[in-house]
């Protein structure tokens, strides 16, 4: 039997329109509760491997809703930004329940502002003890105060650390790497629940160091010896040098896709037979007002069977999130970043 090869039977016809799904950092209510969080919905998006077989947990938001999702509190990950640092109207943004970005991040301008808080996009892929995905999609994070400047802050001094060891395995000169080496590094960061702030301080999910890699063990944090797997991951994350990276501009974003219109069905009038010749009738061709509208309700969301759910208390605070709503888990007046802690 003769195989011939289509080029629609490839992998080379990916979706140009995309919409990532979200992973988000909380603080919690306590530090068992406090670290990355993936929705369950954003989980089957992002394509999770034996995600019925992944232990759930059942998160209180300070609204009251609930979502369920998978808690990740010692993760292994590897990052790259998507944008550069960012700066963001915090009154505004909690107001109007939107993120009011007032553009790039700039030092002189921001860093005395108290209604000023500083904002990064990354993607992220979580890892298991294998350096194997723990899904096929990458996840987008928006980390903003305290954990943006820790995370980067860490996770920049973790990459150097995996060059270092790199250069004396191979008893060579260490050379600064560039960002494709750093989206290959497996960061596994140590996530506490810890106040911060100058005047007035409250807890914020922070990344207080990391797992360091050693002459022995750094290629267990290194995804480049697997090149094939590491061609892909750096085909799906197309990490940028910070020159390329977008400056973020002024206006709104929606950390919240609007919902969808409920589906409506047109009910049609029945028409009226008459023996008579109608008058001329001069007004518009369809009478809005003889159709009226139904709404049809959807169904419930149904939430697959999960092995185990952990329920928790209700966050003290809200934290910027995607669906089900806004929320914001930091505090807009207490999580200010001292200057020194903001990189670039």
């Amino acid at each position: 039997m003769t195989t011939t090869t289509s080029r629609y039977l490839t992998d080379a016809l990916p979706a140009t329109d995309f919409s990532y799904p979200y992973a988000q950092a909380l603080r919690g209510e306590n530090p068992a509760q406090c670290g990355y969080f993936v929705p369950l919905s954003q989980a089957e998006k992002a394509g999770w491997k034996n995600l019925e077989g992944t232990e759930m947990t059942e998160y209180a938001y300070n609204s009251g809703q609930t979502e369920v999702g998978i808690l990740l509190q010692k993760p292994r990950m590897i990052l790259t930004p998507i944008c550069q640092l960012g700066a963001f109207d915090r009154q505004a943004s909690q107001t109007e329940e939107t993120l009011v970005v007032l553009g790039e991040w700039d030092r002189a301008k921001h860093s005395n502002d108290p209604n000023a808080g500083n904002f990064q996009i990354f993607l992220v892929m979580f890892m298991d003890a294998n350096k194997q995905p723990l899904h096929d999609i990458p996840l987008r994070l928006f980390a903003k105060g305290s954990h943006q400047a820790t995370l980067s802050i860490e996770w920049q001094k973790f990459c150097t650390s995996v060059a270092r060891c790199q250069a004396e395995a191979n008893k060579t000169l260490f050379r600064p790497k560039n960002e494709v080496f750093n989206a290959l590094c497996i960061f596994a960061p140590i996530i506490v629940r810890k106040s911060v702030g100058d005047k007035v301080k409250s807890p914020a999910c922070y990344i207080d160091g990391y797992v360091h890699p050693t002459v022995l063990n750094w290629q267990d944090f290194y995804m480049g010896t697997d090149e094939r797997l590491a061609d892909a991951i750096i085909d799906i994350l197309n990490p940028r040098s910070r020159s390329l990276l977008s400056p973020p501009t002024a206006g709104t974003i929606m950390l919240a896709p609007a919902p969808e219109p409920d589906p409506q069905i047109l009910q049609p009038t029945p028409a009226v037979v008459t023996a008579a010749i109608p008058p001329e009738d001069n007004s518009n061709a369809i009478d809005v007002a003889s159709s009226p509208v139904a709404e049809e309700s959807a169904p419930a969301p149904t939430i697959p069977t999960t092995p185990v759910v952990t329920k928790t208390k209700p966050a003290p605070a809200p934290e910027y999130i995607d669906p089900p709503e806004f929320e914001d888990d930091d505090e807009f007046e207490d999580d200010k970043v001292p200057e020194d802690e903001i990189p670039f």
